[in-house]
């Protein structure tokens, strides 16, 4: 996977099955958004539990959102 793919890119081989496709959008935004929840968790421990959970949830809405793509 190059990294220098685009986020559309990377949503469609991610929507295609491939993980590594996931891992690098995991990668490039993890940073980002533990710099936003450092704002509201103190506790490193939880930072990361939250950070997972916030990963899962775009995980789902991406698989979410391929649903309503194909509906007529």
């Amino acid at each position: 996977m190059t990294i220098s793919a685009s986020d559309d890119e990377l949503i469609g081989q991610v929507l295609s099955g491939n993980a590594e496709a996931y891992t690098t959008l995991f990668n490039r935004y993890k940073g980002y958004v533990a710099k936003l929840l450092s704002n509201y968790i103190y506790q490193q421990d939880d930072l990361e539990e939250q950070l997972l959970i916030v990963f899962t949830k775009v995980y789902r809405a991406l698989d979410l959102s391929l649903i309503h793509i194909s509906e007529p």
